[in-house]
């Protein structure tokens, strides 16, 4: 049998983006059954997580508690004291998740690739680059 993995995994975002998700963490855990996650999102995200084994949910609201560069170390520091993780999923890839990455050198860490350099491709006013775009991890956690 293999040795439990954890993973960090955190979304700052919209009900929406953060829902969609959910399906992904639930197929994960279940392809992988020596795999725990702890995802960290806005408190009001909570219930879309309820029920699923081996998931922890940890609530944080960017606004009040954890604002600003100052609120983000602290939030880090809570989390590398009270959550033993292996590697950490930046699944929102924004300034405040890139300061969040920052303090946890020596961890591996997967970022989703929005591709942002494609979409200002697409939306430029002339010489649009029409290829189909993809949503990919750039860095590849390997914690299975």
């Amino acid at each position: 049998m293999k040795e439990t993995r954890h993973i960090l995994a955190f979304r700052f975002t919209a009900l929406g983006d953060v829902a969609m998700t959910v399906p992904v963490i639930r197929l994960l855990l279940q392809q992988y059954p020596h795999l725990q996650v702890t995802f960290v999102s806005l408190p009001f995200h909570a219930p879309l997580f309820e029920g699923i084994e081996r998931l922890h949910f940890i609530g944080a609201s960017t606004k009040t508690q954890y604002k600003g560069l100052k609120g983000l170390w602290k939030l880090a520091s809570h989390l590398k004291r009270d959550v033993h993780f292996d590697a950490v999923a930046d699944l929102h890839n924004v300034l405040r998740t890139q300061i969040i990455r920052k303090f946890f050198l020596g961890k591996p860490v997967a970022v989703i690739d929005k591709g942002r350099a494609e979409k200002k491709e697409l939306t430029r006013p002339k010489n649009k680059k029409t290829a189909p775009i993809e949503i990919r991890f750039s860095t590849v956690c390997r914690c299975f």
